[in-house]
């Protein structure tokens, strides 16, 4: 388990890789994930963390969820057996058709739909979920206990704040309400049922308000890998 901090900003910020990849101009430039890695260093850092080795290797099989389109999505897709699953909510769609689809532009494995309506039988190496639980999708145990069966690691970064709450509506009804994101006590009360599963899983003082937020809105984000079903030694 690693939070992360501002001093790994500042030394990731020495050198920043993915800044060079998100910044040149493609098919994918203008998708909203790689407009939030330009924009963001903050991003960028998480993401080195995240998929920094999958940069370096080739030929695993990788599901990534809600991983979004970036400059990145080729490289991952022409050097892995890749799969995105992402709703890409924030995209126009007929232009990620046109930019993705074979016929037109560059072929992306990719199915535009919720995670939750998506079985495998496959083996994955790795599943990344990266910036959607908990804050984005409250659904962090029925996502553990669907993949962790069917993969070796999930890697994951797990977002909570300190009393944050959101006035949100339903897109299917009228129906509004308050939605209270959840804290560190929440977050790691909920971990506990899958401790024996977290690499350096470690409660106590490996997370502490007194360490800085790396983001303008104090959110804290702690990088979680989780020792799937066919984890290997």
């Amino acid at each position: 388990m690693y939070l992360f901090n501002e001093k790994d900003l500042k030394n990731y910020l020495n050198n920043d890789f993915v800044y060079e990849t998100v910044s040149k101009k493609s098919d994918f430039f203008g998708c909203s994930y790689n407009q939030w890695l330009l924009k963001s260093p903050q991003k960028r850092y998480i993401f080195s963390r995240i998929y920094g080795d999958l940069i370096e290797s080739t030929g695993k099989k990788v599901l990534d969820i809600g991983g979004g389109l970036s400059n990145y999505s080729q490289i991952f897709d022409s050097i892995h057996d890749y799969l995105l699953i992402d709703s890409l909510d924030h995209d126009n769609l007929v232009e990620v058709h046109m930019a993705t689809d074979k016929d037109y532009g560059i072929p992306i494995n990719k199915i535009l739909d919720d995670w939750y309506y998506y079985n495998t039988e496959k083996v994955w190496d790795v599943i990344i979920a990266n910036d959607i639980f908990p804050n984005v999708d409250q659904r962090l145990g029925i996502f553990l206990d669907k993949f962790l069966p069917v993969c070796k690691e999930i890697r994951m970064s797990l977002t909570f704040y300190e009393g944050k709450f959101y006035r949100a509506k339903r897109i299917d009804a009228d129906e509004v309400f308050t939605v209270l994101m959840w804290d560190e006590s929440i977050l790691f009360y909920f971990l506990e049922k899958y401790m024996n599963k977290i690499f350096d899983y470690n409660p106590s003082g490996s997370c502490s308000y007194d360490n800085q937020s790396i983001f303008d809105n104090g959110r804290q984000v702690k990088y979680v890998i989780f020792k799937g079903k066919f984890f290997e030694e």
